[in-house]
């Protein structure tokens, strides 16, 4: 999922990709108008309708490619996943503005705690049931089979238990009191006793145990652990949690990347950073905020748009 300028100049320079290649490959794949882009959206005009549906693909690339004519058109993408691909995206589109918007830590992880266990259509992410790690979701506080929304770098640890921290797998240490290995049989996987340790609760014969004989033991230990409760499941919250935490922290720090070495004018119109919070108090303010870095009017049309707060979900007490 994460692109930066080092992926980009390496495609660039190792497969001698070019920057028209990724316009025009961006285009193909994820610029549709707002019909088009609806039309492709409704499941059931794809599966009852699929010799139509292909039609409309065809001529949606058709429409696309004459779009690539234009000399001055402006694309709004606010797909996810680029938070983690700024870098990237600023090399293919060096014209490109950013409108960081950013919500509370709160606000933004109750709204994903509520898609991801919402049953409707919208939040469905049926698309991506096929895939074969669902199978190892097994989250508290969520009871479907499929990952939702993004997939930050080290997301996969959340399809792994985790250890309770308070009580984690017994070294074979802790539980024979061996000791130290000497040198001697450090080499065969003996373990020996030194002076002053005890045998405690274990026979003699593991003194004689081999690396195989160890390891063995070591798993009946932690299994042993598991069946007490050892092993305790993720919660929804914590893998919502290490979503917005790490969209943040990769698109702050491409954002100020990309803006190294640019003039205080140059930075003030790449980057524009938002408060949703703010946005919502003082909607005439901030989006007239925005149109100024974006230079263009501050409408009627947009003003109109902008009365009605949008519709998201809410903290309750």
């Amino acid at each position: 999922m994460p692109l930066n300028e080092k992926d980009y100049n390496e495609q660039v320079n190792k497969d001698g990709f070019s920057k028209e290649f990724f316009e025009e490959l961006y285009h193909l794949n994820t610029f549709n108008n707002g019909k088009s882009g609806q039309i492709s959206r409704i499941v059931s005009f794809r599966e009852r309708a699929k010799p139509l549906f292909k039609w409309f693909l065809d001529l949606n690339k058709l429409w696309k490619e004459e779009i690539l004519n234009i000399d001055e058109y402006r694309i709004i993408d606010k797909t996810p996943p680029n938070v983690f691909r700024v870098e990237f995206i600023n090399k293919v589109f060096p014209d490109a503005q950013f409108i960081y918007l950013k919500r509370s830590a709160e606000g933004n992880i109750n709204s994903l705690i509520k898609a991801w266990q919402s049953k409707g259509k919208l939040f469905d992410f049926k698309f991506r049931e096929f895939y074969e790690y669902n199978s190892k979701i097994d989250f508290e506080g969520y009871d479907a089979k499929v990952w939702k929304f993004i997939n930050p770098p080290g997301w996969e640890k959340f399809l792994e238990p985790k250890y309770d921290p308070e009580g984690g797998v017994p070294s074979l240490k802790e539980e024979t009191a061996l000791g130290r290995t000497d040198s001697k049989n450090a080499e065969d996987g003996a373990p020996s006793l030194k002076e002053g340790t005890t045998l405690g609760r274990t026979d003699s014969r593991l003194l004689r145990m081999k690396k195989h004989s160890v390891a063995r033991l070591h798993e009946h230990f932690e299994d042993e652990r598991n069946a007490e409760g050892g092993v305790l499941k993720w919660s929804l919250k914590e893998v919502c949690e290490f979503q917005y935490t790490q969209a943040n922290n990769y698109a702050s720090k491409s954002l100020h990347k990309i803006c190294e070495g640019l003039s205080a004018q140059e930075r003030a119109k790449k980057v524009i950073e938002i408060n949703y919070e703010d946005m919502i108090a003082n909607k005439v303010t901030t989006f007239n905020e925005i149109c100024d870095f974006l230079d263009i009017d501050f409408s009627k049309r947009i003003q109109s748009m902008i009365e009605k707060d949008p519709k998201v979900s809410r903290i309750k007490n």
